[in-house]
């Protein structure tokens, strides 16, 4: 049990330091603080702050480069100034030796990597904008035959340099990472079909498929509906059915 809230204290300890790296020459000297910009996954619309400082580096001569999915690199910031052209970026500078890059109101055409040049490193971050929030679906919507089978999807529109995972769960078991759609089939007429969950995260960052070594920090979860399950034999919810009362219907409505 110690060494269980040991490990969560260096946890912790690690976290709040992360984007602080000292730089330190070939004695072991620090010669400088550094912050780096972070992997990030945001929803369209968000702010987004992207983090850039040496100690050593003074504002006046940071710049911010900016390469799209599928796209050129191009300037957005020199000498921590952002192009008066462009109002969608801005920067901040909290100390001297910093210049934070800011997306005003992130768009998908903003996804894509920024890449700070003034500290030696040249750190680098990844945008991954989606489109919108995560939603869940069923199909079908309302009510499913005892011998149908229930798809359900997580629907998600990502732009950037990798698309999210999602892990379904049901009320109690963890299922498994699919990719966006879930299937089952099989219930007991007069179940019902339970509610489902799905969790939208990332754990990728690269192109090729390699595991991130800081993959964003990005996580939503929607669920899907409750259905009622039904006899396969209800005329009036199987497909058959449904088609027989829509011709009735129509029918009706040519003979007035």
């Amino acid at each position: 049990m110690f060494s269980r809230y040991v490990k969560l204290f260096l946890f912790l300890v690690i976290v709040s330091e992360l984007g602080n790296i000292k730089i330190c020459d070939a004695q072991g000297n620090s010669t400088a603080e550094t912050t780096i910009p972070f992997n990030t996954a945001i929803v369209a619309g968000t702010l987004v702050i992207l983090n850039c400082s040496d100690s050593s580096v003074a504002s006046s001569v940071y710049t911010w480069d900016f390469t799209g999915i599928g796209q050129a690199v191009r300037n957005i910031a020199t000498g921590c100034q952002t192009q008066p052209s462009d109002p969608t970026y801005s920067v901040e500078s909290p100390t001297a030796s910093s210049c934070n890059l800011i997306l005003n109101s992130a768009t998908v055409e903003q996804a894509g990597l920024y890449q700070c040049s003034g500290p030696p490193a040249k750190p680098s971050a990844q945008v991954i904008v989606l489109a919108t929030i995560p939603t869940c679906t069923t199909d079908p919507t309302d009510e499913v035959l005892s011998t149908e089978a229930v798809k359900f999807t997580c629907s998600v529109n990502a732009v950037g340099s990798t698309q999210p995972k999602m892990t379904w769960y049901d009320q109690i078991n963890y299922i498994g990472t699919q990719e966006a759609n879930y299937t089952i089939s099989e219930f007991p007429t007069g179940s019902t079909v339970p509610e489902y969950t799905c969790h939208t995260h990332f754990d990728t960052i690269n192109l090729d498929g390699a595991t991130a070594t800081n993959p964003p920090m990005y996580s939503s979860i929607c669920k899907t509906s409750p259905l009622n399950v039904v006899s396969s034999s209800t005329t009036t919810s199987s497909p058959t059915g449904r088609n027989y009362l829509f011709i009735v219907s129509l029918l009706l409505s040519l003979s007035i």
